[in-house]
């Protein structure tokens, strides 16, 4: 159940860093020698006017946009409690793209786990939040080089100019992860970077990309999410004025306080829910336990009249009850597996991945093949 909560947790929004900032203050204090203040006067530019953009999904967020900009995005909820908001911002010309997360990325499960969590690189899972994907840990510097690349391709020819850790941000998502992770014992490494680069092939254009990952490993499994991501694209010779609305659009975005409200009771009622279940598992675990230490006591006592095997049997239950884990097996290849009891129900992919459900619904009927316990 701990390695369940760990993968919600790390599905924090990008937003949440800026609630309770106003636009100037907000800005004053995050964009170091950048830019000072959002007031387009200081910057010699044309004043910009903002209007309110509210998210069309479930009415989650809401922030300020220039007038006249095309603006898309959503909160895109995967499950019950794994969602992530998106934005994107195109001025009329389209010349000029903000963004604002990234509904597309999953949460990055690190290659070489423990038994069947140690998946290879590049592949995709069925997990908690839908699919979550094995990726070798990059920081923040990392991750803010590979997504600039990425998006400042579209352009043409993108060319990183400048790569710097973000401190700031960073500072407020170590806040957060750590109210999130401190109860579990648990110690997350946060790590910001920014990116600066120029593309284009007939035109030059300048961005930005900034980026914070958060990295956790804790129960048997490694992971990373990228917990807040941002940026833009301009002509070269707008690229104050952009970076003035970069900031004010960031530090305007807004939760609603009642959508909150219930996502906070729903995340609470299934946390309940989980924890009776892993308090009804940790219970038969010491059963389990208790048993089979009886078990093994009665063949010890009785002299050794029980064969081996039966005694190798009865230590592997023990062993299995300790450490709470359980054999499992194929009954097409009859390969057997020792995997964390967490789940109801085992199935295995046809490339060997192994994953859990409570319910006994195959996740692919046809592909899947339903494991079996060994007794």
């Amino acid at each position: 159940m701990k390695t369940q909560f760990l993968a919600v947790m790390l599905c924090c929004p990008f937003f949440q860093a800026c609630m309770g900032c106003s636009p100037n203050e907000a800005t004053r204090e995050a964009t170091g020698e950048i830019i000072r203040t959002t007031e387009a006067e200081c910057l010699d530019v044309p004043p910009v006017t903002y209007v309110t953009y509210t998210d069309p999904a479930e009415g989650a967020f809401s922030l300020e946009v220039p007038k006249g900009w095309k603006t898309e995005g959503s909160l895109n909820r995967k499950t019950a409690l794994a969602y992530s908001p998106w934005v994107r911002i195109t001025s009329p010309d389209g010349g000029t793209v903000l963004f604002f997360g990234d509904a597309n990325l999953p949460t990055f499960l690190v290659p070489g786990g423990m038994g069947w969590m140690g998946g290879r690189e590049g592949q995709w899972v069925p997990g908690y939040e839908g699919v979550m994907a094995y990726r070798s840990y990059r920081n923040g510097e990392q991750f803010a080089q590979e997504y600039a690349q990425t998006f400042g391709d579209q352009w043409g020819s993108c060319r990183l100019l400048e790569t710097r850790p973000e401190h700031r941000l960073s500072a407020r998502v170590m806040q957060e992860v750590r109210q999130y992770f401190g109860p579990w014992g648990l110690n997350p490494v946060v790590s910001g970077g920014e990116v600066r680069f120029t593309c284009g092939r007939n035109q030059e254009y300048t961005g930005r990309v900034l980026a914070v990952t958060v990295y956790l490993e804790g129960y048997g499994m490694r992971m990373w999410s990228v917990d807040r991501l941002g940026g833009f694209v301009a002509p070269g010779n707008r690229s104050e004025e952009v970076e003035a609305i970069f900031h004010h659009v960031l530090y305007s975005f807004r939760l609603n306080p009642q959508w909150k409200a219930r996502q906070d009771q729903l995340a609470a009622q299934i946390s309940t829910a989980q924890w009776q279940a892993h308090a009804q598992w940790q219970s038969q675990a010491y059963n389990n336990i208790s048993k089979t230490l009886s078990e093994t006591s009665d063949i010890v006592i009785n002299g050794w009249n029980q064969n081996q095997a039966t005694l190798d049997n009865a230590m592997r239950k023990y062993s299995n009850a300790f450490r709470g884990t359980e054999d499992v097996y194929n009954p097409q290849t009859q390969q057997q597996y020792n995997i964390w009891d967490q789940y109801n129900y085992y199935w295995q992919a046809p490339d060997g991945t192994i994953i859990g459900t409570y319910l006994n619904q195959n996740p692919q009927p046809g592909t899947y093949t339903p494991l079996r316990r060994r007794q």
